[in-house]
């Protein structure tokens, strides 16, 4: 199964979640969901706040994978908000691994920031949580001003992303919140010619109803269609050549 690179990080992320022998007892207490003794310990021994364990990350970063608001308020701090872990992954892009919203609803109300990309691909947190389908959390981010039509660097929108992973509910959002749904890559290819690609169908009759350009054309010269008839998606390619004829 073809992977994204956006899942792929997400399983590390999930999978670097397991403690090591000597991670410590501040580690130990976070996955054992201890709030009193993490209290004790930071208090004991403050240092702890900016300790790292075996995969980089400080105890912050490992409480925002966890579902209990009593970590994040005790161990996070101006400087710690934003900081990046051994993955170049700030805490907002953590919380929306969280298959809640909580964490990244308070991460948005301390103040975090939620536009600037990550490192290497140039993926914002709305990228993120779009490509992952991460629904409540796009609503969310969405409503605290992430930029809808933002690019990465191969200048995808999050709709694209959406799109090539047929997230419907977080194209459906964004669609709603103004996303453009003509807007290109560097190759010229729109969320429809992605969508069509894939063979999803829901998604490109909710990018139509949009206003997609069925009739567009990538740097190679085809249209969804055409790229729907190439892989034998007969009734998507129908579908669009229909939307094209009305044009």
């Amino acid at each position: 199964m073809n992977r994204s690179p956006t899942v792929l990080l997400l399983v590390c992320i999930l999978s670097c979640g397991a403690l090591a022998a000597d991670d410590g007892p501040i580690f130990e207490a976070i996955a054992a969901g201890d709030v009193e003794r993490v209290r004790t310990l930071v208090t004991a021994d403050p240092s702890l706040l900016t300790a790292e364990d075996s995969s980089g990350r400080t105890p912050f970063h490992r409480s925002i994978l966890r579902p209990h608001p009593e970590f994040w308020n005790l161990l996070v701090s101006p400087e710690r908000l934003d900081a990046v872990d051994s993955l170049g992954l700030r805490p907002v892009f953590l919380a929306i691994t969280n298959s809640k919203p909580d964490a990244l609803q308070w991460l948005i109300e301390q103040g975090a920031d939620i536009q600037t990309p990550k490192r290497g691909d140039g993926q914002s947190p709305l990228h993120w949580a779009a490509e992952l389908n991460r629904t409540e959390q796009v609503r969310a981010l969405l409503v605290a001003g992430a930029e809808v039509d933002a690019e990465n660097l191969a200048r995808s929108t999050p709709l694209l992303l959406a799109a090539k992973l047929g997230s419907l509910d977080s194209a459906r959002l964004l669609l709603e919140s103004g996303a453009d749904a003509n807007r290109g890559n560097l190759v010229g290819l729109t969320p429809l010619m992605i969508a069509a690609l894939r063979d999803y169908r829901e998604i490109v009759e909710l990018l139509l109803a949009a206003g997609a350009d069925p009739t567009a054309r990538d740097r190679r010269g085809s249209t969804a269609e055409e790229y729907a008839r190439q892989k034998g998606y007969q009734e998507t390619a129908d579908l669009l050549a229909e939307a094209a004829s009305s044009e």
